[in-house]
């Protein structure tokens, strides 16, 4: 491992400086907000100054590749145009002081990190970011403590010609929190901030999917530099997710590779980051001008969420904010299933005093399983999620009342899940102020209470039920056997703290959570006739599944393959059937998002 010096000083810009043609400029949320924010951040305290931390930056070559003499410099004009674009964007949210904080040497030029691959560049593929991580790991180890190396880019030289063209073969993406980061990204002329569009070959760029991008050559230059913004603000722990636009003019996080126009600050349509990030770094450790004190522990709890329909198709969301270390920023971020397409609506709002909040956003999209993703923003940098899923409907609108009901009552689902009476008896004294206005937030309440009711030992077996009762929903009753392919077993509940049964955006009372694959045994003993239910997909989730009931071993019934937001109604004979079973399939592409359920599955005589 080496550490690259050079007598030559880059002309790039220094981190922290101006961009032009940005300045003036606004989107969501004020300046009250950012003094707001900075007052929050401020009263939870500062660390010690030693203790803050920066950004490296290490070049990675593979080991039949000797090092490129102009890398090094060219990957330092990169870092601090990257690190005066974040700068300036904190800048005009009105954080000025906020910087990204890279490692430099004494006389503070950015040091570079060379680290030798371990193997040859065709070793390497998209999907070899652990394998580098270790031996990025092991060779700063060798020249700092492991404090000091929580956040890293690594820029990869696995870019190879190829007929006329240059691909890169290494990972591009990233990941982090406010805890630890790393990027993976290509390192490339292209990235150079005195490189010329005009001269360079098409590039081809690898994605998580295994397909290519061709990048033209004069769009190369500005997509891989969007690319490495983008991917540097995963490191930073922002989502991909953020809306399309905010004033004309493109967001950062809102797209795939959104192009930079370069030189910095010439183009009209300059991506921005939004309000919403910009909160969310403003008490991260790589932005915060002084560390914050040393915690690892963060708490939050969201009380007396309401939803509501507000102004241009907009929801409203009030609600109070109970933290420590203390909330600066509730943020909100409302988008499809999966972040397919990142079109995702972001808002953002500062608690008051007493914790209250009032946040305003969009949440219209294309049909389908959508999320609503609340972060509680610590003044340490941490951030607590809090995840709804709500549906879109054919119309490209929300269907609000089941999402208001999960915001409102998530407390009593935790509780009830938990099998908490006490916790269950003070959310609902919390949650009883909301139902004047939404009797139907009581009803649920009422059915969340029948599941404290009834634990399930105590429940019987479809064959022990009195032959009195005429109808029975399966899911009130204890099955022979039972196995699910995420998580446990879940009955009249998602095995989740803030999730109803919900399909299309209604909320099911009674039905059995079946993640393919899965498998739920029960004994009728011959007594009941008939059996109908429902079968889809929880909304949030984008799976495929096929479901199919058996009867003392026979096929009664078989789905087609269902998709998010599809459903199935069968009722089928089980008059003299022994054993009932219910099967998911997660059919040929896996299992993953595939939260199936059997809705209101009820058995008659």
């Amino acid at each position: 491992m080496h550490k690259i010096h050079s007598t030559i000083r880059a002309v790039a810009l220094l981190a922290g400086a101006a961009l032009p043609g940005l300045a003036g400029a606004s989107d969501s949320g004020t300046a009250g907000d950012s003094l707001a924010s900075l007052e929050i951040i401020s009263s939870f305290g500062h660390g010690d100054k030693s203790s803050a931390q920066s950004l490296h930056i290490a070049l990675f070559t593979p080991a039949d590749h000797p090092l490129d003499p102009a890398a090094p410099q060219r990957v330092r004009r990169t870092a601090e145009e990257l690190a005066a674009y974040f700068s300036s964007e904190m800048a005009r949210h009105g954080f000025p002081d906020h910087h990204l904080r890279l490692a430099r040497e004494a006389d503070g030029q950015v040091i570079i990190h060379h680290v030798p691959g371990e193997k040859p560049a065709a070793a390497y593929s998209f999907s070899s970011g652990q394998q580098i991580a270790d031996e990025v790991n092991q060779a700063l180890g060798q020249a700092m403590p492991e404090a000091e190396r929580h956040f890293t880019a690594v820029f990869a030289s696995l870019t190879s010609d190829k007929d006329g063209f240059l691909r890169a073969s290494g990972p591009v993406y990233a990941t982090g929190t406010h805890r630890s980061g790393m990027a993976w990204l290509a390192e490339s002329p292209f990235l150079d901030p005195d490189a010329k569009a005009a001269d360079a070959p098409p590039l081809w760029l690898g994605n998580p999917s295994g397909r290519e991008q061709r990048l033209h050559p004069d769009q190369s230059r500005a997509r891989l530099f969007g690319t490495t913004a983008v991917h540097m603000g995963n490191l930073f722990g922002l989502p991909a997710g953020g809306g399309a636009t905010t004033n004309g003019h493109p967001l950062l996080m809102g797209a795939n590779s959104p192009e930079l126009p370069l030189p910095l600050g010439t183009a009209a349509a300059y991506p921005r980051i939004s309000k919403a990030n910009a909160l969310q770094l403003a008490a991260h450790p790589l932005f915060r001008p002084q560390p914050a004190p040393d915690t690892n522990n963060h708490e939050a709890r969201l009380e007396n969420l309401l939803l509501s329909h507000a102004v241009s198709g907009k929801l409203r969301l009030d609600g109070r904010v109970a933290a420590t270390p203390p909330v600066h920023a509730v943020i909100v971020y409302a988008g499809p299933a999966g972040g397919a397409g990142f079109p995702a609506h972001s808002a953002s709002a500062v608690p008051d005093a007493s914790g209250y909040f009032s946040l305003t956003f969009g949440a219209t999209g294309r049909q389908g399983p959508a999320n609503l993703n609340l972060l509680a923003v610590h003044a340490n940098g941490a951030a607590s999620l809090f995840r709804h899923n709500f549906y879109i409907n054919s119309l490209g609108n929300p269907e609000i009342d089941a999402l208001r009901a999960s915001l409102a009552l998530h407390g009593l689902t935790k509780a009830a899940r938990h099998q908490d009476q006490d916790a269950f008896r003070n959310a609902r004294a919390d949650a009883a102020s909301l139902w004047q206005a939404h009797s139907d937030l009581k009803h649920h309440a009422d059915h969340l209470a029948t599941i404290l009711d009834q634990p399930d030992p105590l429940l019987p077996t479809p064959a022990e039920i009195a032959p009195t009762t005429t109808q029975a929903h399966l899911s009130d009753t204890t099955p022979t056997d039972q196995s699910v392919g995420w998580l446990g077993p879940a009955r009249n509940l998602l095995p989740q703290d803030t999730a109803f049964l919900a399909n299309q955006g209604e909320i099911f009372h009674h039905g059995l959570y079946a993640h393919a694959p899965a498998h739920h045994v029960y004994d009728l003993d011959g007594r009941w006739k008939s059996f109908e239910a429902t079968a889809g997909l929880a909304d949030g989730y984008n799976g495929t599944v096929r479901f199919l009931v058996r009867g003392d071993g026979s096929v009664l019934w078989q789905s087609n393959v269902l998709r998010a937001g599809q459903r199935a109604e069968f009722n089928v004979d089980v008059s003299g059937i022994r054993t009932l079973e219910l099967i998911t399939d997660p059919t040929e592409d896996g299992n993953s998002s595939d939260w199936s359920l059997w809705l209101n599955p009820e058995l008659k005589r």
